[in-house]
Formats: C-alpha cells, structure tokens, sequence
C-alpha cells in the first residue's frame, strides 16, 4: 500500500471480512477520513466505533447488487466531501451449487 497518510477512502464491503481489515489498515497507515458502505448497518456501526477518533469515519448503507446505489456512492452523494484519493470494493460473493458450471466441490478446492 502506497503513502496514505491524510488520504480520504471509500470501501464497500466495509462492515466485515476483507473490507473491516482493509478499513482498519488504511487508519493505522494515516487515512484522514473513510466512507465505509455495506449492507450491514450494525456492522458499519461496529467498524466505525472500532475506528474511533483516529478518523473522520461516515457510514452509508449500500447494496452493491444496486446499480443506483452503488452511482450515489460513487459520484458522492452519500459519502465525504473530501476528493478521495483510494476507493475498494470487497464485497462477499456467494456460491450457488446449483449453477451449472460450478459446484461447492470446485469452490472449496
């Protein structure tokens, strides 16, 4: 990861897994603000809370399944005025056995 320090970020996918250690990491590298976005509302609360006072942190609720909401997010209606300088997206995919040309057998290695 790059020199961040004083940087503003968005991530998707922010309430847990990759997007929460991303978060977490981009705020002990120095990130100054983060627009973190997910469906999990609670989640985000959590992040947030974890991140405390070492950055400015706003919560948005985002379905990345929803083109719309996904556009807000993205062209700033919904996160920090500040320029944003990184963005991630890391939401979780889910895998059906159902599909036919995949199998939970082939996914789980």
């Amino acid at each position: 990861m790059t020199a961040i320090k004083g940087a503003a970020a968005a991530i998707t996918g922010a309430a847990g897994g990759i997007g929460r250690a991303l978060a977490l990491e981009m705020v002990s590298r120095g990130v100054a603000a983060l627009a973190l976005a997910d469906r999990d509302e609670a989640g985000l609360r959590a992040v947030a809370a974890e991140i405390g006072a070492k950055a400015k942190v706003t919560t948005h609720r985002v379905d990345v399944g929803d083109a719309e909401q996904i556009k807000a997010f993205a062209e700033g209606r919904s996160r920090p005025t500040r320029r944003l300088t990184s963005s991630s997206t890391t939401p979780a995919l889910r895998c059906s056995a159902s599909s036919p040309r995949s199998s939970r057998r082939r996914w789980s290695g």
